[in-house]
């Protein structure tokens, strides 16, 4: 994965809010949850501004949990994620990522670059419609997660995508929330 240490280093000293790297549970993401939700009070983060970033948040961990491609050619790994939580200004970053084989990121991609160039009324005229569908993917999901994001940035995310070996690579997120 992503030398998370070395990552952690290269951010200036007052940004880094929060930060976890490791394998994830829905009960860990709860637990996560809960602390940022703490972290944000202690910095007297508006209400409004603190409800997206949780909902951010919330929805690329469990983008992580259950999206992210086993890595099991190394099992001291398997499953590893990365979140960051920095301020910048009066915006939040969320930063995060997880593996993903190779063979997947074309799907993917094709997803990201239907969504990104949306504005976000028809973001949300897409969203109501993927949730009438309600139409269940193989993995449970029902293809809202990046479009929550979105609307939670307000259109401010990128999407990556750093090799990693012959068969994986680590898709990264890094969604911007504003005051």
């Amino acid at each position: 994965m992503v030398d998370v240490n070395q990552k952690y280093s290269e951010m200036p000293e007052d940004r880094p809010i929060f930060s976890y790297a490791g394998l994830l549970t829905m009960d860990l993401i709860v637990q996560l949850m809960k602390l940022t939700n703490t972290i944000l009070t202690m910095h007297e983060v508006k209400t409004k501004q603190k409800k997206s970033i949780i909902n951010a948040m919330i929805e690329a961990l469990q983008n992580s949990l259950y999206h992210a491609d086993q890595n099991t050619e190394r099992n001291d790994q398997t499953n590893e994620c990365f979140i960051f939580l920095l301020k910048e200004e009066t915006n939040y970053c969320i930063s995060t990522g997880n593996y993903i084989e190779n063979e997947h990121i074309p799907k993917l991609q094709t997803r990201i670059g239907y969504l990104t160039p949306l504005t976000i009324e028809e973001l949300n005229i897409h969203y109501l419609d993927t949730l009438g569908k309600g139409e269940i993917s193989d993995k449970g999901g029902a293809g809202l997660g990046l479009i929550r994001i979105l609307q939670a940035s307000k259109m401010q995310t990128t999407f990556g995508f750093k090799p990693f070996d012959h068969k994986y690579s680590v898709f990264n997120m890094n969604i911007i929330v504003s005051a």
